[in-house]
């Protein structure tokens, strides 16, 4: 009886998710991605250019597509325009199109699609005159990955904005030189090769300086990051005084969980199956028999084609108008422990906050950034592990994992709120 009143709630829980997310899915753009670009162009001939606007507008640049993109800075950008616009907000949204050269460039306005495979001219030319109406209220620096340094240089520091945000979801605005050692990376989703990248390095560097130098906030989701750039920051006159911690989530108790006992606790991999993401550590753990052996095994998130024998996998996306799908699937498939094990310094972590929604403690490195920050100040449950070895015997001790479970039992199960500062700041403004 349990278990069917647990189901009945969670499928009202999604029934009420699917019709407030009605409008959102309702909302998004009907244009092809492959819109070849003198279509582009002639698109927004045809509707509202950037030089038509009349309201109070928010320009945001950001590495990659937030409608179709699954970052978490692509969720963060969705819920801050989702916020702007009920603000009563006009957003514009710049993003590069990976893997393309020439480079070309996606130009919403909100979800819709404004121009798409649209050149670095055309762009420059719809930012500045967006700019020369003299309504933009705002321009939000999310991410300069992508953007080639010829249109970053001529916009410079975006001239007739009223304010300009900064936001570092991770270390790359401020430490570009931390990323001489992902060409593989930027070639495989921004078409550079190393040599490129290397003549590009010094002049996205300046880019990058000169905005965080122009920005009114600099804006970082943790004091993790805070901490790990605190000497890359001061080394930019001012720039250290006008940074500001403010979370991307927080999170609203609503009731306790009503856990049912399991035959083996049930251990998972939340989100995709990248490397600096930890997923060459599971797949270890997946070869190791004695793990196996003590636990079910789910992966919750995008494997990316990849399977494995014994374990379940359960995609998601947060692109279908709900954000939050990976809360109701920890629940739904009741996981006790989660494994976050980043490689690199987490700024924020949404997975991680999804566990922390989840009651669902966390497992992760040392070297996880704000991940092991927060669970070892005790903000999140779980366990900091100094190596994979340690790990290993914490799987293996039926003692500690018992004592884990049971605390994550205990957690209540949370709401996660999107916190927007710019949305706010700006409606204060108004006043």
């Amino acid at each position: 009886m349990a278990r069917e009143r647990k189901q009945r709630l969670l499928q009202g829980l999604r029934q009420w998710w699917r019709e407030q997310s009605r409008d959102r899915a309702s909302g998004a753009s009907g244009f092809s991605q492959d819109t070849p670009p003198s279509a582009a162009v002639q698109l927004t001939r045809d509707r509202a250019a950037a030089a038509d606007c009349r309201e109070d507008a928010v320009l945001i640049l950001s590495h990659t597509d937030p409608q179709v993109s699954v970052s978490g800075v692509d969720r963060f950008v969705r819920a801050e325009i989702e916020a702007l616009e009920k603000e009563g907000f006009l957003v514009w949204v710049l993003s590069p199109r990976a893997g393309l050269t020439p480079r070309t460039y996606t130009w919403r306005r909100g979800k819709d699609l404004i121009a798409d495979h649209c050149s670095r001219e055309f762009v420059q030319s719809e930012v500045e005159a967006l700019l020369a109406t003299g309504r933009v209220r705002a321009t939000a620096i999310h991410h300069l990955l992508g953007f080639e340094p010829e249109l970053l240089e001529a916009l410079g520091t975006f001239s007739g904005t009223d304010k300009i945000l900064v936001y570092l979801h991770d270390e790359h605005v401020v430490q570009f030189r931390n990323l001489a050692g992902e060409f593989s990376f930027l070639a495989r989703n921004f078409g550079w090769d190393e040599t490129t990248f290397a003549e590009l390095l010094p002049r996205i560097q300046t880019a990058a300086d000169r905005l965080l130098g122009a920005a009114d906030e600099v804006l970082l989701p943790s004091a993790a990051l805070h901490d790990h750039l605190a000497a890359a920051l001061q080394r930019l006159d001012g720039v250290a005084g006008r940074c500001r911690v403010v979370p991307e989530v927080i999170f609203t108790p609503y009731r306790e969980k009503d856990p049912l006992p399991h035959t083996k606790p049930r251990l998972a991999y939340l989100g995709h199956a990248l490397p600096n993401k930890g997923w060459l550590v599971w797949q270890g753990l997946l070869a190791d028999p004695e793990v196996r052996a003590r636990f079910e095994i789910f992966h919750i998130g995008d494997a990316q084609g990849a399977t494995t024998a014994g374990v379940e996998t359960v995609p998601y996306s947060t692109c279908d108008g709900n954000p939050y799908a990976s809360v109701a699937l920890l629940q739904d498939h009741e996981i006790d422990l989660v494994l976050l094990w980043s490689t690199v310094v987490e700024s924020a972590s949404y997975t991680m906050a999804e566990a922390h929604a989840a009651g669902v403690p966390v497992l992760t490195g040392r070297a996880s950034g704000n991940i092991a920050a927060s669970v070892t100040s005790g903000d999140v449950l779980g366990r900091v592990f100094e190596n994979e070895a340690a790990l290993r015997g914490f799987l293996l001790d039926p003692g500690d994992v018992d004592s884990l479970v049971k605390a994550g039992a205990a957690q209540p199960l949370r709401v996660m709120h999107h916190q927007s500062f710019l949305s706010r700041m700006l409606a204060e403004a108004r006043v």
